[in-house]
């Protein structure tokens, strides 16, 4: 046999092993499904109205080999369960990174808010991808409430939504207060139907514990607290035998699975596996247990169980332990006014590292290892673990979050939307700056059927205009424009006639308030008393602010003695010598201001005084001759006040007193039949930087660094001190 043949036979054989290989795996390409992650990180978690939060975050696509988004905008809002308090639609830089600060209302009342993060595309995927992040606003904050009641609110989860008889099960308990904060140190006991012990466990630090045993046929099991004497159960549990489950555990490439209750499988049952890195994968296998590998190693990996209509009847995901190719190191104490910059070995060029020094309780600081590899992929009614979630401690990690993750459910798109639509899920909205649709009507109750409506920008002097239907709805769009840029609506009615018209502005462009169902306890529940008068916040993202139109005369208007701006204007005065000149009452002679009333038969003297903006200077001193060469643009009203009315002010009045107020302290709206709107717009990306320590105390040091190395987050302790 010659050399070549012999190297053809080794390559049919080679192809058509692999084929093999592929055809009993049944693996298909991956798939991007191009769902975003944001990572959304508040400079802290607590704040008084009226401070400006300052964010900072990061937009990543784990579906991409870098991490890079494909959005260009994010937007972020300031939120409660049923209003739209503030948005900010902010650029990401090169990297997907963003930096922005978001002012909020003196008059806020003390409560929890969110902040809500999304791109268009991820609304337009799935809102249940959007981030959120609780911050409290109060005047004196308490860094941790627990109730002095000892009531404990239990949520507790078998490991694939029910109890196989027979075979080692699993149960995961969630402990918490009535303010939702978790308890941790609290031991719990399960007990069967005889009252006979089964197992003790005690919560960790996110409040959550894990229970092992291998249940009985039709028998049941109830969990209670050692600490507490009520004879109450905090949770009940019977067997299940009637449910397929399916439950799956990784080490490194390779997966294995395995099903209980397979007697009750329906005939063409089916199963699919998905992760990032690799994409949807049918696993052809009929077993009851098995083994397969993958191409990449996976962060999470998500088995489902589905008939033959690819209807899920059971799902399990499961994380590998954590492993990074970098090490963090940061210092333990710094001094007042110092920048902290930890020191990463071994990362990557593009890498992103963001760091944050935050106070108190860091129980609702969201972390890069849970954002973007494992809550932007499942979602449960209890939070994700956040407490010392650290890989310097990646057993404490792996424990926890193998925990919340038998509680978790898939989220991230449908998978029989997937599997019959492949790639063809999703649907990106292109970008658009605003577009603002609404409804215009006058006072009187009619529409401006016919209209017009012209929109100035006041800090480019841009001009847009559209037309009213017959009904006085209208939609315009606006663009180059910054956030919290004023635009100024005028309505025009079908004569040509500038009109004063009411503007209606339904939000039809963005979603609806729509919150996580983990997050509903902690608006319900808050740490802290809203006031009984809350504030109404407004629902829109555009605010709306009129004019005064009419200004009310008064005597003091059409009296000679008064100069207002108006006249001033029109007469053309120059300096204030001039308008003094023409005020009756007064004259001046050689730089002194005398009445015309003939000499004081009380003071001997003529002499009046001027009062600029309640600050008087007595004429006969004669040091005020420059103030006459005051300039009349710097001039709101002049006033010649009679003896009677002058002496409220001072004593020495006698012939009266000019009365100067200045436009820096007395400026009248001009007239307007329009209104001003200020629109929350695209606001400039500012510079991500260090944080700085401003006062000295103990912290926490939060480090996340996001890199195709692999993403993590680090908690150290630190101390500030003086200098």
């Amino acid at each position: 046999m010659t050399k070549r043949s012999a190297l053809t036979r080794n390559i049919a054989a080679a192809i058509v092993t692999v084929m093999a290989i592929a055809a009993i795996a049944g693996v298909r390409l991956p798939h991007d499904y191009r769902s975003e992650q944001i990572f959304l990180c508040p400079n802290n978690h607590y704040y008084h109205a009226g401070d400006t939060i300052w964010l900072q975050g990061v937009v990543t696509c784990n579906s991409t080999p870098h991490l890079l988004p494909y959005s260009r905008y994010v937007i972020i809002e300031l939120i409660t369960p049923d209003t739209i308090i503030s948005r900010i639609e902010t650029e990401l830089d090169s990297l997907g990174r963003f930096c922005m600060v978001m002012p909020t209302d003196i008059r806020l009342p003390n409560g929890t808010y969110l902040l809500r993060a999304y791109t268009q595309l991820m609304r337009s995927f799935s809102p249940k991808n959007f981030a959120f992040q609780p911050i409290t606003i109060a005047e004196n904050y308490i860094e941790k409430v627990r109730d002095t009641d000892d009531t404990i609110i239990c949520r507790a989860f078998p490991w694939g939504g029910s109890l196989a008889s027979g075979m080692v099960q699993h149960i995961t308990v969630w402990l918490c207060d009535k303010s939702g904060i978790a308890l941790p140190g609290k031991e719990l006991a399960l007990k069967g139907s005889d009252g006979s012990t089964i197992d003790l466990r005690t919560t960790s630090a996110n409040g959550l514990a894990v229970f092992s045993f291998v249940p009985e046929k039709g028998s049941e099991y109830s969990l209670y607290s050692t600490s507490s004497y009520s004879a109450e159960p905090l949770a009940e549990f019977k067997t299940d035998d009637s449910k397929p489950k399916i439950q799956c555990f990784i080490r490194e490439r390779k997966v294995s699975f395995s099903t209980s209750n397979t007697h009750a499988l329906p005939e063409g049952y089916r199963m699919y596996g998905y992760d990032c890195k690799n994409g949807l994968t049918k696993i052809d296998a009929k077993a009851s247990h098995g083994t397969f590998v993958l191409g990449s190693k996976p962060n999470l990996f998500t088995i489902f169980l589905t008939d033959s209509l690819n209807r899920v009847l059971s799902e399990s995901s499961a994380i590998g332990i954590p492993e990074l190719q970098y090490s963090v190191n940061a210092p333990l104490t710094v001094a007042v006014g110092d920048s902290i910059v930890p020191v990463i070995e071994g990362l990557s060029d593009g890498a992103i590292v963001v760091t944050r020094l935050m106070s108190g309780s860091i129980s609702t600081v969201e972390d890069a290892a849970s954002a973007i590899n494992i809550s932007s992929q499942l979602s449960s009614s209890i939070p994700m673990p956040s407490a010392y979630v650290s890989y310097i401690n990646g057993e404490k990690f792996y424990n926890d979050v193998t925990a919340w993750l038998a509680t978790a459910n898939f989220s991230r798109f449908s998978l029989p939307d997937a599997i019959e639509r492949d790639s063809l899920i999703y649907t990106h909205l292109p970008k658009l700056q605003m577009s603002i649709s609404g409804n215009a009507y006058l006072k009187s109750g009619y529409s401006l059927a016919n209209g017009s409506l012209v929109v100035y920008n006041t800090e480019t002097n841009d001009v847009a205009d559209a037309t009213f239907n017959k009904k006085g709805d209208f939609d315009i769009a606006l663009n180059n424009y910054y956030g919290n840029t004023r635009f100024y609506f005028q309505a025009i009615d079908m004569k040509e006639i500038a009109v004063r018209a009411v503007f209606q502005f339904p939000d039809r462009s963005y979603p609806a308030v729509l919150l996580p169902e983990h997050l509903s306890f902690i608006i319900n529940d808050s740490t802290l008393n809203y006031e009984s008068n809350s504030l109404e916040l407004p629902e829109l993202t555009v605010k709306a602010y009129t004019k005064k139109e009419t200004n009310i005369p008064t005597n003091k208007f059409y009296s000679v003695r008064y100069k207002d701006r108006e006249e001033i204007e029109r007469r053309r005065y120059v300096t204030l010598r001039e308008i003094l000149r023409n005020l009756v009452g007064v004259k001046l002679v050689e730089n002194k201001l005398v009445s015309t009333r003939g000499a004081s038969t009380l003071s001997g003297s003529a002499h009046v005084s001027i009062m600029v903006d309640n600050d008087l200077f007595k004429n006969r001193e004669g040091d005020f001759a420059m103030m006459l060469d005051m300039s009349a643009d710097d001039i709101e009203s002049v006033e010649y006040m009679s003896p009677w009315k002058a002496l409220a002010y001072t004593s020495d009045a006698f012939n009266g007193l000019v009365h100067i107020r200045t436009r820096n302290t007395h400026i009248q709206s001009p007239e307007t039949r329009g209104s001003y709107f200020t629109l929350t717009g695209l606001a400039p990306t500012l510079p991500i930087s260090a944080p700085i320590a401003r006062k000295a105390g103990n912290y926490t040091l939060v480090i996340d660094v996001i890199s195709p190395q692999g993403i993590g987050t680090f908690y150290q302790d630190i101390v500030v001190s003086d200098r």
